[in-house]
């Protein structure tokens, strides 16, 4: 029963039960003290009150005045009014003289055959003073000898309790006692409460985030606990460190995950790209044989010099889905941002998009035009694609800080968050496609060497790509 409670509960149940034991302990020591006092004090008084009679009922003894003797005896018993106590007194041979009650014990009387008791005949026959507890233990006796001036031995003193007279004194002990140990456990039972709690917080909750592992992501989990050396901070600081460890292995089955499915994308793209640029081989070369067997009029021409910029676009796509594939060595022209205006205009007009174009390259830029007109055309189509009818595109392309800047931004919906981590990665994808569009951008983007940016929130989403104008030949 007791495992299956959390040590939320464990903790300060165990210290309020310590506490009460030692309450109850402490209370019963307290209350046996507070006895023990009690049960001196009445000694200490009445054998304060048999010294007083001894000497005050010492002159009725020697005048054998009997009377003056027994109104001597009653006198504290009419003041006390205590039921249950008994004052005689008796000569040297052990017979009563007088008694604060005569029916009960007779003048000439034998006291210890009247009493009958083994004891008070054992008490009687010692000259000191004494106590003693009846053999039935009911009553309590105190015997205090009565001497002449000179020592001599006239009588005894002997006062007789009923044991239930100490019963309001244990009653008032015992309510004593029960009021400070109440008082206690008031005070210390929530005390013991919170710091059992406390000390079982660090335990739970390292119990709350060891439940969360394999449940949530390891980089979700946000765990913290209190500095120190104890065992459980010892825990809390290994456990920290399977956090790390979880999240950097994580990292690496991503990255091997990713690396496996480039490498088949590798060999996927050679073939593909050795089967592709056959046939747009031959269709170049069959724009070229046009061109020399006559000359076209200037409409032909455009139509063909933008064919041949797209075909030779297609081409050079290719070879950019290969690791070893060269950059390009020709220079990006005005002309060739313009073309990818002209290729995107049926899809704009079809859903009735906004477009706003801006194009700050007047004069060609050192960057191979190839793969900057694949990027801006994949950012081009994504807006489109994610627009909705009647919405808004902004293509912005300038010089900025010696870095040829594109941005390309789109009125919709927020990209999800588990599509953002993955957004660059090939054949993830939750829409229409194969995710292979911006895994294409980021690839030829890190071959230039330069970086892109996503910025995405209800009703906007925007990306900017940031391209040095020196670049190495890889």
């Amino acid at each position: 029963m007791l495992n299956n409670l959390s040590y939320r509960l464990k903790t300060p149940l165990a210290l309020s039960l310590v506490i009460l034991a030692t309450t109850g302990v402490v209370s019963g020591i307290l209350f046996w003290q507070g006895w023990r006092a009690a049960h001196s004090a009445f000694i200490d008084q009445a054998k304060g009150l048999g010294k007083v009679l001894a000497r005050t009922v010492r002159p009725a003894l020697l005048h054998d005045d009997t009377w003056q003797a027994y109104e001597i005896l009653i006198t504290p018993l009419d003041h006390s009014g205590e039921a249950g106590r008994v004052l005689v007194l008796a000569d040297a041979r052990g017979q009563v003289f007088a008694a604060s009650e005569p029916r009960r014990f007779p003048v000439l009387a034998n006291l210890v055959e009247i009493a009958a008791d083994a004891r008070l005949k054992m008490g009687m026959s010692r000259r000191e003073p004494g106590v003693l507890e009846g053999v039935d233990g009911r009553y309590l006796y105190l015997l205090t000898p009565v001497l002449a001036e000179d020592g001599t031995l006239l009588g005894r003193l002997v006062q007789r309790y009923d044991q239930a007279l100490l019963g309001p004194r244990l009653a008032e002990v015992a309510y004593q006692t029960l009021l400070s140990g109440l008082a206690a456990l008031i005070l210390l039972l929530p005390l013991g409460w919170l710091a059992g709690k406390r000390l079982a917080e660090p335990l739970t909750h390292l119990a709350d985030c060891l439940g969360k592992v394999g449940r949530k992501p390891a980089e979700d989990i946000q765990c913290h606990f209190p500095v120190g050396s104890d065992e459980i901070s010892r825990l809390a600081h290994r456990f920290n460190d399977m956090l790390v460890e979880l999240k950097a292995k994580k990292e690496l089955e991503k990255h091997l995950a990713q690396s496996d499915r480039l490498a088949a994308l590798g060999r996927l793209s050679a073939g593909i790209a050795h089967e592709i640029n056959n046939p747009l081989g031959g269709m170049l070369n069959a724009i070229s044989n046009y061109r020399r067997r006559g000359k076209p009029d200037q409409h032909a021409e455009k139509t063909l010099a933008l064919i041949e910029r797209g075909l030779g676009q297609v081409r050079n796509t290719v070879s950019a889905l290969l690791v070893e594939a060269r950059l390009e060595t020709r220079a990006l022209t005005p002309n060739d941002l313009e073309d990818l205006r002209t290729l995107i205009a049926a899809d704009v007009q079809k859903k009735r998009i906004r477009l706003t174009w801006s194009n700050g390259i007047a004069e060609p830029v050192p960057l191979p035009s190839a793969q900057i007109r694949q990027t801006l055309l994949n950012l081009l189509l994504n807006a489109v694609q994610a627009s909705p009818v009647g919405g808004e595109l902004v293509c912005r392309v300038d010089m900025r800080d010696g870095n040829l800047r594109m941005e390309v931004g789109n009125a919709g919906p927020a990209i999800p968050t588990r599509r953002r981590e993955h957004l660059f990665e090939p054949y993830f994808s939750e829409g229409e496609g194969h995710g292979m569009g911006l895994w294409m951008t980021y690839q030829l983007v890190k071959q230039l060497k330069g970086q892109i940016e996503v910025e995405s929130i209800p009703g906007y989403t925007r990306f900017t790509i940031s391209l040095p104008l020196e670049t190495e030949d890889d």
